[in-house]
């Protein structure tokens, strides 16, 4: 009890009597305890309860806004690859810099943008750069921003288009129309014996941009299928990268009836023939097969209903109504195929021959030598105004492959009239 009266009577003796202890003593004891990470807690007391009051020595917290877009060349594609800089000219002063990723885009977050603030944007690829700004919403939390490079180019031109392809002799004439893009600077020819397989840093020939056609001399002189593709290079180094391939055996596909037959290893159904040549852009709607005595038929509109197989033994009639080049996406066959016939009208394909059976009467006489004299009388060529046939010799000994009948031998179709049944194997 003595002891605390003594520390009672040491403290009136030092503050005195109703008397409070000064405001810088005690501001210091508190500040020495309670300044952590930069907050500074201060005690006044007033006449009345003590307030507090919290002090951020830092500045204001940080607010994030977010900033993105694309960065375009001067035709309107994304630039990957681009740095680009955004600054915030009238706030902060803040400038970040990012790049932009595989599909152009980019994004940045600036810290404590003011509503109205203006940003400044600019792009650099390739040694040519573009600028623009706009000005900050902050009623949102993000501002879509898109910076173009009008100098660049890194657009490809627009592909040429395969137009037609014409056997003279051992040689192989190709020709397309013109890429309707203007800064066009060369074509570049490939030629492959897979289609799904060219050498594209190594092309075959290098034409200049007024070309519409080239000649692959010695074409025919190998036995080998051959596969062509065209691309088109503008002034700015770039190339397009289309897959319209064409190949010697490419066939013309007319608007209306085509006969036909299936020239690759790969089975295929009617509706794939179908989908075959949509890849060409060319529209089938309807496609019948002979049975002899009566035909069987598949309708695009019901896809799944009569979908036979295509033999490429046989020949099959096509409707398109469309015009094109149709080259078939898989190997295309090179072994002879065994045909076999009934007496009466057939329709046959010759998917696969050598050079000895290269007109109609070699054809008759080579299915005549295998079963017997005059088993076939006549063969008949499908053309664009209707049949052209040859009896025996007689009539239009029309070519399997020569430029009057475009080379697509392999996948033509023929009508055979046989007096008797038989199998022929064309020499192979």
């Amino acid at each position: 009890m003595e002891e605390k009266r003594e520390k009672g009577r040491r403290h009136k003796k030092r503050w005195g009597k109703n008397k409070t202890p000064p405001l810088t003593s005690l501001k210091t004891s508190v500040t020495t305890a309670l300044t952590v990470g930069g907050l500074l807690l201060a005690i006044i007391l007033p006449l009345t309860a003590p307030t507090l009051f919290v002090q951020d020595t830092r500045g204001a917290p940080p607010t994030p806004y977010i900033v993105y877009g694309h960065v375009y060349d001067g035709y309107g594609t994304p630039v990957p690859g681009a740095t680009v800089y955004i600054n915030d000219t009238t706030g902060t002063t803040e400038s970040l810099t990012t790049t932009t990723n595989d599909t152009g885009y980019y994004t940045v977050t600036l810290s404590n943008i003011a509503d109205g603030d203006t940003i400044t944007g600019a792009a650099t690829k390739d040694g040519k750069s573009g600028q623009n700004n706009t000005t900050a919403d902050t009623s949102q939390p993000d501002k879509e921003f898109n910076i173009t490079i009008s100098t660049l180019d890194i657009t490809p031109p627009q592909p040429a288009t395969w137009k037609n392809i014409t056997r003279e002799g051992e040689n192989l004439t190709l020709e397309w129309t013109p890429s309707p893009s203007p800064d066009v600077a060369q074509y570049d020819i490939y030629i492959s014996t897979d289609p799904n397989n060219f050498d594209f840093a190594n092309p075959n020939a290098t034409l200049p941009a007024t070309a519409t056609n080239w000649t692959h001399t010695g074409a025919f002189s190998t036995s080998n299928n051959l596969f062509y593709l065209i691309r088109a290079t503008d002034t700015s180094g770039n190339t397009e990268n289309n897959t319209n391939i064409i190949g010697k055996t490419t066939p013309t596909i007319r608007r209306g009836w085509n006969l036909i037959t299936n020239p690759t290893t790969t089975p295929m159904r009617a509706g794939d023939i179908a989908a075959d040549m949509a890849k060409n852009g060319i529209h089938v709607t309807v496609i019948c097969r002979w049975l002899g005595t009566r035909w069987q038929t598949w309708i695009s509109a019901m896809p799944d209903r009569d979908n036979f197989t295509i033999d490429p033994a046989e020949g099959y009639f096509v409707w398109s109504s469309t015009d094109g080049l149709w080259t078939p996406q898989h190997p295309l066959i090179d072994q002879p195929q065994n045909i076999t016939f009934h007496a009466g009208w057939n329709l046959i394909a010759i998917p696969h021959h050598n050079k000895t059976i290269d007109n109609a009467t070699a054809v008759i006489n080579s299915i005549n030598q295998q079963n017997g004299p005059k088993t076939v009388t006549w063969l008949v060529n499908w053309t664009k105004t209707g049949w052209s046939g040859c009896h025996i010799g007689v009539g239009d000994n029309f070519a399997l492959d020569d430029k009057h009948h475009p080379w697509w031998a392999n996948a033509r179709g023929y009508a055979m009239f046989a007096t008797k049944e038989g199998v022929w194997t064309p020499p192979g």
